[in-house]
């Protein structure tokens, strides 16, 4: 069970404050597990239910390897820097002190590169990832 911390009453009518929630998990290793392990089971679902129904191929973004798919996936990673994530993440408007936690608790790159069966390198501008996309749809449908 999550601390009781988690259940405190929130000023959004209910809604869980994801800030106050990302501010706990992601101080604390243990208790970001443990949410993962009470979310994640329906997100696998929920994802596996929608790609059931899709009537063609099916790109699925899912930020953490070891969620809990059925059936064969093939296993794109799109990979960064952990300076460059968390430079970017600043940029969007993330405190810089929260994206550190954040990222730190993250796979590795070299982590993220072992899982995938494709690797697409994030590290420069957009322009490059989006060619490196579509050269890995292209190698994917043929």
């Amino acid at each position: 069970m999550l601390s009781p911390r988690y259940g405190r009453k929130s000023s959004r009518g209910g809604v869980v404050d994801r800030k106050a929630l990302a501010g706990f998990v992601f101080s604390n290793r243990r208790d970001l597990r443990k949410l993962e392990a009470i979310t994640h089971p329906s997100i696998a679902a929920e994802i596996e239910k929608r790609v059931a129904l899709a009537a063609d191929d099916v790109i699925v973004e899912v930020p953490l390897m070891h969620l809990d798919l059925s059936g064969e996936w093939i296993r794109v990673a799109v990979v960064a820097d952990e300076k460059i994530r968390t430079a970017r993440a600043i940029e969007r408007g993330g405190d810089p002190t929260d994206m550190l936690r954040r990222v730190s608790s993250q796979a590795s790159e070299n982590d993220w590169m072992q899982w995938a069966d494709f690797v697409i390198d994030n590290n420069h501008a957009w322009s490059s990832t989006e060619v490196a996309v579509h050269t890995v749809i292209h190698e994917v449908r043929t």
